[in-house]
């Protein structure tokens, strides 16, 4: 059980920077923002366990999607290792399990507040404060699970998950 090995992890950040730079819309966008190209990818390459938190960070996710209400804060993939045996309890193979999670941090604008006559004059209402916008942090979560036969695949599925980000950005 080596899928999540500290070799298979540096090979899976390799993979990803090599996708990253041969990639023209996600490096224009790195280069018109001024982003970090070294803090894009979280990926700890450390050795012996069976799970991982691997992050594709803020610093490029805020660009691959926001609109009035949404911008795009992560997107996390939980990866658990886990082996697959067969009718006999014999173990044959290994694969990836994935919980991936793209966390949007939510900007609410407050209503706007009418007045009909001096006598009916509405004020803000549970949950706001005295601003336009609510200012504690709001986080909303899509989640999807999928499985995956290694890490250089994950990284595959990353970019396919960042593009149709993009793709839902420009409609």
């Amino acid at each position: 059980m080596d899928l999540l090995s500290y070799k298979a992890s540096m090979g899976a950040c390799e993979y990803f920077m090599r996708r990253l730079r041969g990639d023209e819309r996600l490096m224009d966008i790195i280069e018109k923002n001024d982003v970090d190209i070294n803090n894009i990818l979280y990926l700890p390459t450390d050795d012996g366990r069976q799970s991982k938190i691997v992050a594709v960070t803020k610093s490029l996710a805020r660009y691959l999607f926001s609109n009035a209400n949404y911008i795009l804060f992560d997107i996390e993939f939980d990866v658990r290792e886990y082996t697959i045996r067969d009718r006999h309890n014999r173990i044959t193979g290994t694969r990836l399990h994935v919980n991936c999670y793209a966390h949007y941090d939510v900007d609410i604008v407050r209503p706007p507040l009418i007045d009909i006559d001096d006598r009916v004059k509405f004020k803000c209402g549970l949950g706001y404060w005295n601003t336009e916008r609510v200012v504690a942090p709001l986080r909303e979560t899509n989640q999807a699970e999928f499985t995956v036969e290694s890490l250089t695949e994950l990284v595959s599925v990353m970019f396919s998950i960042m593009h149709k980000l993009l793709d839902e950005n420009e409609q």
